[in-house]
């Protein structure tokens, strides 16, 4: 049974290497994003922010309308 370090020493000298797989399609989504000038997590920022001021004024108007 080898020891540590020649597992390691072994490693370094023959490292796996898998073929480059193609393109998901996740990553051309991210990929076009990106050369718009907007990436996929600003997006998806934008759109958070967007939600929670959506559900702040729908809860604002609610209480106003039990309010009055």
């Amino acid at each position: 049974m080898p020891t540590i370090q020649e597992a390691l020493t072994d490693a370094l000298e023959h490292p796996i290497t898998e073929p480059r797989a193609k393109p998901t399609r996740r990553r051309r989504e991210i990929h076009r994003a990106g050369e718009n000038g907007l990436s996929a997590s600003s997006s998806a920022l934008l759109w958070g922010v967007l939600g929670s001021f959506a559900g702040v004024l729908l809860i604002i108007t609610l209480y106003k309308r039990s309010h009055r």
